[in-house]
């Protein structure tokens, strides 16, 4: 210990005896100010070189100020400043010893206290890359661990990144425009540097890579709206489904459809696989020639419970399509008329003969014959029986012998045996001759559907050329020997045939007169029929001999459409005027506009396959509305 008896001084605060001897020996030093650009100095005494030295760190001297510097910095404000890592929100204070340090104006990046004690219990660690088929590492530092928790995420779902090499090539990649996957589809999508990378590391050594399949945004867009709709089975008479998926729907849309298609379901398609092709008789009497009945419509026939079409074989369909209708001339007047293919046809089968008269000269011969003498009666009595009238100029005459053609035997028998008899009195719209579709052979499956008690029979009594007028001299034949039911009117085509070659207001007049006469007679048989009239489909006759060039040529023979149209009024006048049901076939062709008339004609004036099914379900809705069929 010391005292003042020693004669040596001594600190205020007790030393030992090693800190009071070095103390001796220390002196004040001067040390350059800590300001960056100051020359000024600060002394640095012995007390506290002693206290640097206690510490151990007295190979250096602390950071000081001169006074100048020290009355300047008490100046200062100590600001807040933002913590450098991203998302948060924390500040630190820079003081005024920090900034006297300072050589700059602006605070540091410096990590806020909470940051920076939880920065010291992270440490790196390797990331796998992101790139699919890339083995490489790449290091994810403290502080984007730092960056990553202050986003509120876990540290458990680490960041997708790039190794450094995938992170090279991907700059040097450009995004490249890719066609649609989509047929049909013109646009492109984005074949991204991404994209593009992935495929180049999945692509074996020494190949080309191989760009994907993709959609572009617009098919995407339609894709991901749309839903997978459950859409009825092809085949009328079936209630199964079959599912259009949203990719189909697709496809539709781009090729300008954006109703489903018609498609068998699943029950059909597997039933379809266990049908076989049969072979049928041509249809053409005399012929023993077959055609092909595909599997596809032996379905579509058992589905709807009617009978196999009528087709001609191979070897008549090539001899109508090898032949033209030939001129000859009428054996009476020496007028030049037509005689068409399916005549040439039946004459070469030994089922017609050649005919020697016009259709004016056939009309008076017809106008001419006596009535029937007697009937024939069938050995075995069925349940009716049909009595056709024999003999006369009913069998002599080529021009009545073989009309109608759908009066055979066969369907005698038919009619015989029905719970329903139906007769459809016509001209050559309603005989449809040829090896096209016949509304008269669908209405009868279309009636049967309605009438499942008992089965109808409809016979085609149409003759090409034959008028309202001219039909009043053979009802004995085609309609009073099948007492029918029903009998179904349609003349108004060749009535404007007819008179197409006199005056309009001279002819219309008279046809009028004829069809109340034919509604008169019609009811005064011995059992009258009811009485149904239809006005057939639109016609398109072209000035340059009215066939089939109205599918490439745009000019009408306006004059004959408008007379056309003049006797369609004038039947609908009248059916109105005599109480008779009536269906205006071609209104109801043209209801949706003309175009869609056009898709249901297969010739200029005949319907197709379609026109005669819409034909016939319109009849058998006129036939149930108005109770025509007991």
């Amino acid at each position: 210990m010391y005292s003042k008896a020693d004669g040596r001084e001594r600190p205020d605060r007790l030393m030992c005896d090693e800190c009071f001897a070095l103390f001796q020996t220390l002196q004040d030093q001067e040390v350059a100010c800590s300001t960056p650009g100051c020359d000024g100095k600060w002394t640095w005494n012995r007390f506290q070189q002693l206290e640097a030295h206690a510490r151990g760190k007295d190979h250096e001297p602390p950071h000081g100020f001169c006074d100048k510097c020290r009355a300047a910095m008490k100046q200062k404000d100590e600001p807040q400043v933002p913590c450098r890592v991203k998302g948060c929100k924390n500040t630190w204070t820079w003081t005024r010893r920090m900034q006297q340090e300072s050589k700059s104006t602006k605070p540091p990046y410096r990590f806020c206290d909470e940051c920076f004690h939880t920065l010291q219990t992270l440490a790196d660690r390797e990331l796998p890359c992101r790139i699919k088929g890339c083995g490489a590492k790449v290091v994810w530092s403290k502080l984007q661990q730092l960056e990553w928790l202050k986003t509120g995420k876990s540290l458990e779902k680490p960041p997708a990144r790039m190794c450094p090499d995938c992170l090279k090539k991907f700059a040097e990649l450009k995004p490249i425009e890719q066609p649609c996957r989509m047929k049909g589809c013109k646009n492109t999508w984005t074949y991204s540097p991404y994209d593009q990378l992935e495929v180049l590391k999945n692509t074996p050594e020494g190949k080309e890579p191989v760009p994907p399949q993709r959609m572009c945004r617009s098919c995407l867009e339609f894709f991901n709206h749309a839903k997978d709709q459950e859409q009825p089975c092809a085949n009328r008479g079936c209630d199964g489904k079959w599912l259009w998926t949203r990719a189909m729907q697709l496809g539709a849309h781009l090729h300008g459809h954006d109703d489903a298609p018609h498609h068998l379901c699943t029950t059909c398609q597997e039933k379809l696989k266990t049908m076989q092709p049969k072979q049928m008789p041509c249809c053409e009497t005399g012929c023993d020639g077959t055609w092909t009945y595909e599997p596809a419509e032996q379905l579509k026939d058992e589905l709807l419970k009617r009978n196999p079409p009528r087709r001609h074989c191979a070897k008549c369909q090539e001899f109508i399509k090898t032949h033209e209708p030939q001129t000859l001339q009428c054996e009476k007047c020496s007028n030049e008329f037509k005689w068409s293919v399916q005549e040439q046809l039946m004459t070469e089968l030994g089922t017609f003969q050649k005919p020697r008269f016009c259709a004016n000269c056939n009309s008076d011969e017809l106008a001419t014959m006596p009535p029937p003498q007697s009937v024939i009666t069938p050995a075995v009595k069925p349940p009716f029986v049909v009595k056709v009238p024999t003999g006369g100029a009913w069998n002599d005459s080529p021009v009545t012998r073989d009309w109608p053609v759908g009066l055979t035997q066969e369907v005698i028998a038919r009619m015989e045996h029905a719970a329903r008899r139906v007769v459809c009195l016509g001209d050559s719209l309603t005989a449809a001759l040829g090896d096209g579709p016949s509304w008269v052979a669908e209405l009868e499956n279309q009636l049967n559907e309605r009438f499942p008690e008992g089965k109808t029979v409809v016979l085609n009594a149409g003759i090409p050329g034959c008028t309202t007028e001219l039909a009043m001299l053979r009802l004995a034949r085609d309609v009073e020997a099948f007492s029918p039911h029903l009998v179904i009117v349609s003349f108004a085509f060749e009535d404007a045939m007819k008179a197409r070659n006199g005056n309009a207001a001279e002819e219309l007049p008279r046809l009028s007169e004829n069809f109340h006469a034919l509604v008169k007679a019609l009811r005064s048989v011995p059992e009258p029929p009811q009485v149904l009239c239809l006005l057939p489909n639109p016609i398109y006759p072209q000035k340059d001999g009215m066939n089939d060039a109205w599918k490439v040529n745009a000019t009408p023979d306006e004059a004959f459409q408008g007379l056309y149209d003049a006797v369609l009024r004038m039947q609908r006048t009248c059916a109105k005027e005599a109480e008779v049901p009536l269906v205006d076939g071609k209104a109801l062709f043209e209801l949706v506009g003309a175009r869609a008339a056009l898709t249901g004609m297969g010739t200029w004036n005949r319907p197709n396959a379609a026109g005669c099914e819409n034909l016939a379900r319109w009849l058998a809705d006129a036939i149930a509305t108005n109770g025509l069929l007991r």
